[in-house]
């Protein structure tokens, strides 16, 4: 059997394309959630879902919390563990090269991770906020920086454990 989407169980195809981060014990989407897929999520939970960019299927582009939802209900939907990147996760699997770079008209895109944001790292970078923080630490090309968590228009992807 070759494998084709209709001999995949219906919750696999839900899930995006996972890439191992080589040595780091978990998988991260290769690329951002795309927008069709975080409207399947929209439809099934009563949502609105982003308007398209200037591609009909780009990458979502929703706040943190819309993004950690999405995450929870994939999770519920196939019964594995999904969730933001911490911000150490994120830096560690694109410096290892395995994630399609992200990049919108502005240059390199701006990702959601899980992590709070500091100016400088105090260890936060390693793990998930536990509540909605005042500033949420995003990536992109080779920078960092925090953003409101509010902000409607960072792109996410996701970490799969094993």
């Amino acid at each position: 059997m070759d494998n084709q989407p209709s001999d995949r169980p219906a919750s696999a195809l839900l899930e995006p394309d996972w890439v191992a981060v080589p040595g780091a014990g978990f998988a991260i989407s290769r690329s951002a959630i795309r927008l069709e897929a975080y409207r399947r999520f929209a439809e099934a939970s009563g949502r609105t879902a982003p308007p398209p960019g200037a591609v009909s299927d780009g990458p979502a582009r929703v706040t943190w919390r819309e993004a950690m939802d999405y995450a929870a209900w994939l999770s519920a939907q196939t019964g594995r563990a999904y969730r933001l990147p911490a911000e150490l996760e994120w830096e560690y699997a694109a410096r290892a090269g395995v994630m399609a770079p992200a990049l919108d008209s502005d240059g390199p895109a701006r990702e959601w991770t899980c992590s709070a944001y500091r100016r400088e790292y105090e260890g936060q970078e390693r793990r998930c906020a536990s509540r909605l923080p005042d500033a949420v630490a995003i990536r992109g090309g080779n920078w960092r920086a925090g953003a409101d968590p509010l902000s409607d228009d960072l792109e996410f992807r996701l970490v799969r454990q094993p």
